[in-house]
């Protein structure tokens, strides 16, 4: 199953979220524990570039996200899964590899490899209305997953967006914050597609992560709100 999440506006909270549903998955058991290949279990795959900083650990060497660009059709079966670097017991992480991501797209075959992926691969995609290559990379995964999740607030700024995405979400993991006129209503209303969670914006989440602690302390009440996402 392959799970993309992205968001129109950055800082908007969407690397720290899918980290959260990727250890949510990883420890709910939705695959088995991750093989010496990394096929199994669940992999992230980081499009946006922050993901070894939101959970804590140091960036993945070697292979990663531009090797497998480059190589195109040419790419090994199980590439990207064998260059993933380990996290926990059942989550490995793909980092954006060695060099520059060439002007490429990935091809028809490299997007289905990546969906036949055994267990579950989780997207970061980050802002997908950037103009680099992480973000055509991030475009074209999320127009073609299995799930294609929004990650907004309930803001006027970024819902005003909506009409400049070039991809039609599945549904919406929707940052609840106190105080904000628009809700899930207004939400659903603007992106044509429902909520599937809502995750309040809580300062545990960020004191975890500003720490370095979020894959060894996943707050209770994030993991129970992201539970139906994959």
């Amino acid at each position: 199953m392959l799970v993309c999440l992205w968001t129109l506006k950055a800082g908007t909270g969407c690397s720290v979220t899918a980290a959260l549903v990727a250890l949510q998955r990883s420890s709910a058991g939705s695959g088995v524990a991750v093989s010496e290949g990394g096929a199994d279990g669940v992999t992230l795959i980081d499009a946006d570039g922050d993901l070894a900083a939101v959970l804590g650990i140091a960036e993945p060497m070697g292979a990663g996200m531009a090797d497998w660009l480059r190589a195109g059709d040419d790419a090994p079966s199980g590439a990207l899964a064998a260059a993933a670097a380990p996290v926990t017991a059942g989550l490995r992480l793909v980092g954006p590899g060695e060099g520059t991501l060439p002007p490429v797209e990935p091809t028809d075959r490299q997007l289905a490899a990546l969906a036949e992926t055994d267990g579950l691969v989780v997207v970061d995609a980050g802002c997908v209305l950037r103009d680099d290559r992480l973000a055509a990379f991030g475009r074209r995964v999320a127009a073609t997953a299995t799930r294609s999740i929004l990650v907004t607030r309930p803001c006027y700024l970024a819902l005003r967006r909506i009409g400049d995405a070039p991809i039609v979400p599945s549904g919406v993991i929707l940052l609840a914050e106190s105080g904000r006129s628009l809700g899930r209503r207004d939400v659903e209303a603007a992106v044509g597609a429902p909520v599937v969670a809502s995750l309040a914006v809580d300062a545990s989440i960020a004191r975890a992560v500003d720490a370095g602690l979020l894959a060894a302390r996943v707050p209770r009440g994030a993991a129970r709100s992201l539970s139906a996402v994959a």
